[in-house]
């Protein structure tokens, strides 16, 4: 299994440094009003007058930074540092703390909201920064970030997060991410990045309040939002943790199982790990048993099933890259070889109908010459180097560990 597992490693590394990251380098920079492009299309034209979110611009912050964590490469953080630049000059509240929502071309901001996923995107992203660049003042915005979700965010009374405030740290009537989502009180996705953001945090800070609020966010994922008979887990609560949606999100499913178990690591407690490790297991067999399209994902997994029973079958970037996260963990976990088949199987799909391989990037849905099918942008506020960078990185280094055990058997 190691040739197979190199092998995977170098068609990795190859996409993720001369794929993506290249094309981010050439294509993204906005040389005339700072920062990086607010939307790009498929044919790689910018649209220079298009919005600046902060989900695209935070993301590119942690994508840079990430990379250049990985690679020692300067071209990464350099563009890390434009970024971090842009962000806390444009993006920062320095009056009431926390990050806008969207700013114009410009820089002008446009929409002063403080979503609270856009805020723990902002811990993520300063905390990668920081183990590139060591520099306290950057760590400060992420303790400030931080005070400013365990102050406003969390719900003293019932537990977990709200989704938005206003500029001034006020409960508002429209709460939603995007025009898609239920307006509702609480989300899945926003407690899922929760521990995501707060497990990098927690590992450079080493704090006991952290580490208090990192467990309690795991036990609401685990007991709050996900199904303790089905293993699945619910998308929309009202405040009260009440279920207002049906629909199973596969993508969120097997990201959560793989980020749940890294923050279960990262909070060095045996008994706390091993007590929740079976969910990890059981959620990552049921998004291989149910999810899949095709023996082993030859055919990449589902995007997701709706209320009414439907299976939405588009094959969307981000869903393949966290499949392919997912089961190496789960190959990890378990030695099955199923596992590491299906994340062979997964990065050929990808590899044969998301990678541009004329333009560079992704595209959003998979393509091929019968469907055609294709958002016409290729970046926007929700379309970053975020998801495939990270998984192309993350199988980089679970490779590399897998190979090191193997060794030492």
């Amino acid at each position: 299994m190691k040739i197979l597992t190199q092998d995977l490693a170098k068609k990795v590394e190859r996409e993720v440094r001369d794929g993506i990251y290249e094309y981010w380098i050439n294509n993204t920079i906005d040389y005339k009003n700072g920062g990086f492009f607010g939307r790009i299309l498929n044919n790689g034209n910018a649209e220079p007058d298009a919005p600046k979110h902060l989900i695209l611009n935070i993301r590119i912050l942690w994508g840079f930074s990430r990379a250049y964590n990985h690679f020692k490469d300067n071209q990464y953080l350099k563009l890390a540092q434009r970024a971090y630049h842009y962000i806390i000059t444009n993006f920062w509240d320095d009056k009431n703390n926390g990050l806008f929502w969207e700013l114009d071309s410009k820089g002008n901001v446009i929409n002063d909201r403080k979503q609270i996923y856009g805020q723990a995107f902002g811990i993520y992203a300063f905390s990668e920064y920081f183990k590139a660049c060591k520099d306290d003042s950057v760590l400060e915005f992420a303790d400030k970030l931080f005070d400013a979700i365990d102050v406003y965010g969390l719900d003293k009374e019932y537990n977990g997060y709200f989704e938005a405030f206003s500029r001034t740290w006020e409960m508002i009537d429209d709460v939603r991410l995007s025009s898609v989502d239920m307006n509702e009180k609480k989300s899945n996705n926003t407690h899922l990045h929760i521990i995501e953001a707060f497990t990098t945090y927690y590992e450079i800070k080493k704090d006991k309040r952290v580490k208090e609020r990192l467990i309690n966010s795991i036990d609401i994922m685990l007991n709050k939002i996900m199904h303790r008979d089905t293993y699945k887990f619910t998308l929309f609560f009202d405040e009260k943790w009440n279920r207002k949606s049906d629909t199973i999100s596969y993508g969120h499913e097997i990201e959560a199982a793989w980020l749940i178990h890294e923050a279960l690591s990262a909070v060095d407690d045996c008994y706390f790990y091993l007590s929740r490790k079976p969910y990890i297991l059981t959620i990552l067999n049921n998004c291989f048993n149910q999810y899949l399209d095709g023996k082993n994902g030859i055919n990449g997994m589902y995007n997701e099933r709706l209320g009414n029973g439907t299976v939405d079958s588009d094959k969307i970037w981000w869903v393949q890259a966290e499949a392919c996260v997912g089961f190496f963990l789960a190959y990890q976990i378990t030695g099955d070889l199923k596992f590491l088949k299906t994340v062979n199987n997964i990065w050929n799909f990808i590899d044969s109908y998301l990678i541009d391989k004329t333009n560079g990037e992704w595209y959003w849905y998979a393509t091929d010459e019968k469907t055609k099918k294709k958002l016409p942008t290729k970046i926007n506020e929700w379309k970053s180097l975020y998801h495939n960078s990270r998984a192309c990185i993350e199988l980089l280094e679970r490779i590399n560990l897998k190979i090191r055990e193997e060794n030492n058997e």
